[in-house]
Formats: structure tokens, C-alpha cells, sequence
């Protein structure tokens, strides 16, 4: 575990930080992710920090092999789940994607 200089990205990237290239090192973590079989879970914004050498993700509570993990059953609903989020649900990739797209505007 390392200390990072960071803010929480919210709910949306913030507008001067949405560049390229923050984009692009988020883009490229998901996908080392995915290229494992490994899902994120929740790619929501608290979950990601803004540093100075680009976007990270932290809290991996959820993430593991693709079909093998589940959403937790109390999962809060109150959020803007991508569509087949709920409890006791696989976690897709697809639900990553989702995220994805909402954060940033763009496709993974």
C-alpha cells in the first residue's frame, strides 16, 4: 500500500481534469483489469483518485474473477447502477464499461 497525493474524483472528473490523458491512464487500468478476467465493480468516482501521475483506482473490495464475484446483497440501489447491478448479481465487465462511459464521455 502506497500514500498518494490525490483528490477524490466525485462523481464526475473534474472539468480541467478530464484531459487525455487522465482519461487514458483510468482507460488503461480497467482494462489491464479486463484483460486478466477481472472485473472492478464499482468504478464510481469516490473509487478514484486523481494524482499527479494520472487517474487510479483504489478500494478493491469488489473486484475479483469475472463470474465468480457478486454484487454484495445490501448494495445500496440509491445509486445510478449500470443496468443489471443488484444484489447478489455477477459482476460484469460490462458494468465496468458502463462506468466508464459515464465518467468519462467515452468508450473503454
Amino acid at each position: 500500500m502506497e500514500y498518494l497525493e490525490s483528490t477524490e474524483v466525485g462523481d464526475n472528473i473534474p472539468e480541467g481534469k478530464n484531459t487525455a490523458e487522465n482519461i487514458e491512464s483510468l482507460r488503461k487500468a480497467v482494462r489491464a483489469l479486463h484483460e486478466n478476467k477481472l472485473v472492478f465493480g464499482d468504478l464510481r468516482g469516490p473509487n478514484i483518485l486523481l494524482t499527479e501521475g494520472g487517474l487510479k483506482l483504489v478500494d478493491f473490495d469488489w473486484c475479483g474473477e469475472e463470474g465468480v464475484v457478486y454484487y454484495p446483497a445490501n448494495i445500496s440501489m440509491d445509486i445510478g447502477w449500470p443496468k443489471g447491478v443488484g444484489g447478489g448479481e455477477k459482476i460484469r465487465s460490462a458494468h465496468d464499461r458502463e462506468w466508464f462511459r459515464m465518467l468519462t464521455g467515452t468508450e473503454l
